[in-house]
């Protein structure tokens, strides 16, 4: 009988922790990338735009992995490359993403603290002097930590 009970217990966490991560996958792919590239746009007055391919919750529910990133200045031609930032993989942290299905206030607010962030390492990288930042940025996020 208590092992029917300790079975049961282990079903029921799996699922619980499999309906969150679920849940949270969903938030991230429906509102919180339309969020993030909205929020960026208004910080920017529409200068530059923001893609992100995919956007992922890691296991611990504790960060998000954007892949593929690409800011580019308005009107500039995305396959030309030219004035524009790649980064192949950007992980964050986001300790509420388990709110993000449950509080849309709580989505909108990460997504526009992450364009931020976002945006202050494009300033950093398209300064002149910003130069060995960029490198630092972009070994950063290749590494993924």
């Amino acid at each position: 009988m208590a092992e029917s009970l300790s079975c049961l217990a282990g079903v029921l966490f799996t699922a619980g922790y499999l309906l969150c991560y679920l849940a949270a996958a969903l938030s991230l792919s429906m509102g919180f990338k339309t969020a993030l590239t909205r929020s960026f746009e208004k910080k920017t007055d529409s200068a530059l735009i923001l893609s992100v391919e995919s956007l992922h919750a890691d296991p611990s529910l504790n960060s998000i992995t954007l892949s593929t990133v690409q800011i580019t200045p308005a009107g500039t031609d995305r396959a030309n490359g030219t004035g524009s930032l790649s980064i192949a993989s950007l992980k964050v942290p986001c300790p509420d993403l388990l709110l993000f299905p449950l509080n849309k206030a709580t989505l909108e607010s990460s997504a526009e603290s992450l364009s931020g962030t976002i945006l202050e390492q494009w300033h950093a990288v398209s300064e002149p002097a910003g130069l060995s930042a960029a490198i630092g940025w972009r070994r950063f996020c290749q590494s993924g930590r």
